[in-house]
């Protein structure tokens, strides 16, 4: 058997990390690059036996829980298929691997801090377990970093933030707008590129458009992500030169409120309230025109 290993500090005590991992199912809450989780057979998150599929790298993967302690912070995954090296990061590519993964936070006294560790045990012949070991340490790195951006707050594009996008003037201009979701609204008719793929969550690719003050329709594409109870959208046009970010916060199940930032010119923040109709239709209003998403 052989391991790769990292560990690191989090600023943020081990009881907050804690809440953000023990459900074996949050798994795109703090990971970059997981989009899709779903659990299967409605076994609960934190339920030893517990199969996650999820959304990784463009991948479907499972993993079932095997050890889970709330005493200890601890919880340990099985792979349930052998697991591929990346087609582009080896010329002669190892052997897939079985493997097993814990992750682990302790209380560290000194700061009220926390810390991290995280490995993956598996087995690999001795030709390839150096590659492995390599690609595996690297990963792992990621995947903490990523939860640590995740309790550091912030958006987890690692693009600026949106400047206050619970403020006076988005709760005012959200007062203002209704948004029915009805066949005749504007973002009814399928504009964007299907895809045949269903989706069970919100977060992952969309298509984009926007309008207003001066502007036809500018359409792109964006990626969403949910982070507690707060959804970023991260979206583009004219074919990748501009940019921006939507923060808002769940307001009831189906409503967003929140703010847009031109990430290319940040002097342009508008207040924007969404409508989700479902996974595949987000209605959106800025203050001075329409945001919409499709997929």
């Amino acid at each position: 058997m052989q391991r790769a290993y990292y560990s690191s500090v989090y600023d943020q005590p081990a009881a907050e990390a804690w809440r953000v991992v023990r459900d074996f199912n949050n798994y795109p809450l703090y990971i970059e690059g997981v989009t899709e989780s779903v659990i299967e057979n409605s076994r609960r998150g934190d339920e030893v036996g517990a199969i996650r599929r999820f959304r990784y790298g463009g991948a479907w993967l499972r993993q079932q829980l095997i050890a889970h302690s709330d005493r200890d912070r601890a919880l340990t995954y099985a792979g349930m298929e052998p697991f591929e090296f990346p087609a582009a990061s080896a010329t002669a590519r190892p052997a897939p691997i079985e493997y097993r993964g814990t992750l682990k936070l302790t209380p560290i006294v000194d700061g009220n801090r926390t810390f991290v560790e995280w490995f993956v045990d598996f087995e690999a012949n001795a030709p390839d377990g150096a590659q492995w070991t390599e690609l595996l340490s690297k990963l792992i790195a990621q995947w903490v970093d990523s939860l640590r951006r995740t309790l550091a707050g912030g958006n987890p594009f690692g693009v600026a933030n949106v400047p206050d996008p619970d403020g006076g003037d988005v709760a005012a201009f959200a007062a203002t707008v209704t948004l029915s979701g009805s066949d005749g609204d504007a973002n009814a008719p399928d504009w964007s590129r299907r895809s045949d793929e269903p989706h069970r969550t919100l977060e992952g690719a969309w298509s984009s458009r926007w309008n207003g003050e001066g502007f036809e329709w500018q359409q792109g594409s964006g990626e969403l992500r949910v982070k507690g109870d707060r959804v970023y959208i991260l979206f583009d046009w004219n074919q990748g030169a501009g940019k921006g970010l939507i923060d808002a916060r769940y307001r009831g199940d189906d409503k967003l409120v929140g703010r847009y930032l031109n990430l290319g010119d940040p002097s342009i923040t508008r207040p924007w309230v969404g409508l989700i109709v479902n996974n595949e239709r987000i209605d959106g209003r800025h203050s001075g025109g329409r945001i919409d998403f499709r997929r």
